[in-house]
C-alpha cells in the first residue's frame, strides 16, 4: 500500500507517456491509417503474457476462498523480495479466513456483488457519485486531449507537446497525493482545471491563434496537465473505494461508464463550429461540477480499506465533507505545540 501512488503514477508517467508523444509521429510517418492501426495495435499482444509474470492479488483471492492460489501467490512475492516465510505462517493465515468464511456462511451472509453495493444507502451514494465523476473526468480529458485545431500549432505537434505533461502529472501525485490526500488531490485539481479551461477559452475568444500560438500552447498544456492529474488521482481513488470483494467487477463497470460517456466528446468538440470557446466553457463546467462532487466523498488515505460490502457501508462513516488529512494534521501539530 505505501508504494500503490508510486507503481500506479510511474506507469502513466512512463510508459503511457511515451506512447501518448510517438503517436502523432507514428501517424504522419504510416501516411496511412491502415499501417497505423497495426502500429497502435501491436503493443497490445503483450497483454496475452501478463498471466503469466504479473500475480493476482492475494486478497481478492481471499475473498473468492481460493486460499491455495492466495498462498502460492504470496509466497512466489516473498521469494522474488527475499524474505522467509514459515509454513505454519500460512497455515495459520488460511485457518483463520476458512474460519471467518465459516462463521459467515452460518449468519447466512450473501455473496458481495457489483450490483450490492447500490442496496445500502451511503454506498449507493458514494457509488453514483464515483462513477459521475469518473464520467467527467474522462470526457474532459478525452476533449482536451481532442481538441488541438485552430490554436496557430499543428495539432499532431501541439498533442505530442502537451503530452509532456504526463511526466509532471505523475511527479506531482508522486511527491503531493500522499501528504495532501486523494479527495483533497482530486478536488484541487479539478478545482485549478475549471479555472485554466475556462480562461483558456477566454483567450481563445479574445485572442489571435496565429499570433499567440504560444501562449494557447502553454494553456492547453497546464489544462491537460489539471485533468491528468485528476484522472490519475480518480482511478487510484476508486481502486481504494470499492471493497476488495467487487473491486474487479466495480473498477471495470466505472471505467465502461467513464469511456462511454467520451462518447460525447465529439459532440463537445463540434461546439466550437458554433462559438469556439464553447468547448472549454463545456469542460469548465463539468470540472467544477467534478469538484463540488469530489466533497461528498470520504477520504481513503490512512484508513482501514474495506474488504466487504458492509465495511463499504460503515467506510469513513465519522468523516465530515469539508475533512482533509493535510488540514487535519497541521491542526493536530498546532494542538501538540500548544500542549
Amino acid at each position: 500500500p505505501q508504494k500503490r501512488t508510486l507503481g500506479l503514477n510511474l506507469i502513466t508517467g512512463v510508459f503511457y507517456f511515451t506512447g501518448l508523444v510517438l503517436t502523432p509521429w507514428f501517424a504522419l510517418w504510416s501516411g496511412s491509417w491502415r499501417l497505423y492501426l497495426y502500429i497502435a495495435s501491436m503493443p497490445a499482444l503483450i497483454v496475452f503474457t501478463f498471466p503469466f509474470l504479473i500475480c493476482e492479488s492475494a486478497q481478492w483471492l481471499i475473498t473468492t476462498q481460493r486460499y491455495e492460489r492466495a498462498v502460492k501467490c504470496l509466497k512466489r512475492v516473498a521469494k522474488i523480495n527475499k524474505r522467509e516465510v514459515k509454513d505454519e505462517v500460512f497455515e495459520e493465515f488460511v485457518a483463520y479466513y476458512q474460519k471467518k468464511a465459516a462463521d459467515e456462511r452460518k449468519l447466512k451472509i450473501t455473496k458481495d456483488t457489483f450490483w450490492g453495493m447500490f442496496r445500502t444507502p451511503r454506498l449507493r451514494k458514494f457509488t453514483i457519485l464515483m462513477v459521475l465523476k469518473y464520467m467527467i473526468v474522462s470526457l474532459a480529458l478525452d476533449v482536451i486531449s481532442r481538441n488541438m485545431e485552430g490554436m496557430g500549432t499543428s495539432p499532431f505537434l501541439l498533442f505530442s507537446a502537451t503530452s509532456l505533461v504526463y511526466i509532471f502529472s505523475g511527479c506531482s501525485l508522486i511527491l503531493l497525493q500522499n501528504r495532501i490526500g486523494r479527495k483533497g488531490m482530486a478536488f484541487s485539481t479539478l478545482l485549478l482545471s475549471a479555472v485554466i479551461v475556462a480562461t483558456t477559452g477566454f483567450l481563445i475568444a479574445t485572442l489571435d491563434t496565429e499570433q499567440h500560438a504560444t501562449i494557447l500552447a502553454i494553456m492547453v498544456g497546464l489544462g491537460r496537465y489539471g485533468v491528468v492529474v485528476s484522472y490519475e488521482a480518480e482511478a487510484q481513488y476508486a481502486s481504494e473505494f470499492i471493497p476488495t470483494s467487487v473491486r474487479g467487477r466495480g473498477m471495470a463497470n466505472i471505467h465502461v461508464a467513464g469511456f462511454a460517456f467520451t462518447s460525447l466528446s465529439s459532440y463537445v468538440i463540434y461546439l466550437g463550429y458554433l462559438y469556439k470557446p464553447l468547448p472549454s466553457i463545456f469542460v469548465s463546467i463539468i470540472l467544477f461540477l467534478g469538484a463540488i462532487l469530489c466533497l461528498a466523498l470520504p477520504e481513503t488515505m490512512n484508513q482501514k480499506l474495506p474488504q466487504t460490502l458492509k465495511d463499504g457501508e460503515e467506510f469513513a462513516r465519522h468523516q465530515r465533507w469539508y475533512y482533509f488529512p493535510c488540514f487535519d494534521r497541521q491542526q493536530k501539530q498546532k494542538d501538540a505545540e500548544n500542549n
